[in-house]
């Protein structure tokens, strides 16, 4: 191919990028401002779960530590209201983060 193909294709992909995590970002934005709302009822219950771990898989392409941190939350929650299909879910998306990150051990 040549250069101008190259080129062509880098600033194509740029863009996509780019565009996937303004996108990213905005939809964490209003999954946090749901969030907030339920935690000024100071409920835990499945649809914080269900927040936490939507919020948390939301940061798995950009922060590893910050999407572990909601799935943390999300699995203790879980755990304490026994919500099973929270666990589940939290241990498949941390296991998953853990595998992205090289940390194959706690994968």
């Amino acid at each position: 191919m040549t250069e101008k193909v190259y080129r062509s294709l880098l600033i194509a992909l740029f863009l996509c990028n780019s565009f996937a995590c303004s996108y990213a970002q905005s939809e964490i934005g209003a999954l946090k401002l749901q969030l907030d709302s339920l935690q000024s009822l100071q409920t835990n219950n499945s649809n914080k779960v269900n927040l936490l771990i939507r919020i948390g898989w939301g940061y798995q392409a950009t922060n590893y530590e910050l999407a572990k941190k909601y799935l943390h939350k999300a699995l203790s929650i879980s755990q304490k209201i026994h919500f099973q299909p929270g666990i589940v879910t939290a241990n498949e998306k941390l296991g998953r983060i853990s595998r992205l990150a090289g940390e194959y051990d706690s994968a």
